[in-house]
């Protein structure tokens, strides 16, 4: 009929459904691939800062630790333990002068409950009352630890014990308090009677956090704290917070000091993500080791 309109016919439309659907499956294929890859970047970036920051936290608290107190498993291990500081200052041993009371002076011939010391602007010249389970500490040196029949930072030993004389007095709040008191240019420390076992020969005195311990198990990197003093560094199963999961493994390894260098920690994880790529991080932290 002249002058009628004429429409697509079925095999027409089956055709170009047919070249939409290949031309969209070649469009798709250029597409796809950039965008996984930038799917997997961003989870191997977040996986890699997760991981940073908790190493970078590790270290930071590692420059804090008291001098000889951190111990791993046989020198390499998942575990680590150690003993932060808050500060340290200087004890007063002998007198300045013969205007100076000779008591201001700590001994070690004998139990003392009162001495001076030299704090300057430091935590300790501010602490006023040492909080609960703090304690002052001098000299910790590794120590044969008949308990375990091995080497061990002496401190552990002493505190679980609570060994007079010792490294380490007892804790603050458990038989008294142990506060600090300006007095001129020093600060007098009282406390429960004690006998340092030995005496540092640069007159340094910690102040000492309750252990702190990092371990890896079921896939994360925990930290655990508020845990009792032990002579066996302790084992710890889903305990602590978690600072890090999709972890496959790490290993802590410590190559205590000597005279003429500090020690070394070798933090090391590797972790695996949900699309299967494998991360390894590395970081070593300088432990100085001269109590």
């Amino acid at each position: 009929m002249k002058g009628a309109k004429r429409g697509f016919t079925l095999v027409e439309l089956i055709v170009v459904i047919v070249i939409a659907g290949i031309l969209a499956t070649m469009i798709s294929s250029f597409i796809a691939r950039p965008v996984q890859n930038a799917a997997l970047v961003g989870s191997r970036a977040a996986l890699s800062y997760a991981a940073d920051t908790a190493l970078r936290r590790m270290a930071r608290e590692l420059a804090t630790a008291l001098p000889n107190s951190l111990r791993v498993p046989g020198g390499e291990g998942a575990r680590l333990e150690f003993v932060p500081t808050r500060d340290l200052a200087r004890y007063r041993e002998t007198p300045a002068g013969p205007h100076v009371n000779a008591e201001n002076r700590l001994r070690f011939d004998a139990s003392d409950d009162a001495f001076n010391v030299y704090a300057g602007n430091t935590a300790l010249a501010s602490a006023g009352n040492l909080a609960a389970g703090e304690r002052l500490v001098i000299y910790n040196i590794p120590d044969f630890e008949p308990a375990n029949g091995q080497y061990q930072p002496r401190i552990y030993g002493d505190a679980a014990n609570e060994r007079n004389p010792g490294v380490a007095s007892r804790a603050a709040g458990d038989v008294g308090p142990i506060s600090l008191t300006a007095t001129g240019n020093e600060f007098r420390v009282d406390m429960p009677a004690h006998r340092f076992l030995y005496r540092s020969p640069r007159q340094r005195i910690y102040l000492a956090t309750p252990p702190v311990s990092y371990y890896c198990a079921a896939g994360t990197l925990r930290r655990v704290t508020g845990y009792p003093w032990q002579v066996n560094q302790p084992s710890f199963a889903g305990q602590g917070d978690v600072l890090l999961d999709s972890v496959e493994s790490c290993t802590f390894t410590y190559q205590p000091g000597n005279s003429q260098r500090s020690a070394l920690v070798t933090l090391e994880v590797r972790l695996r993500d949900n699309e299967g790529q494998v991360l390894h991080l590395l970081r070593q932290v300088h432990q100085p080791n001269a109590p």
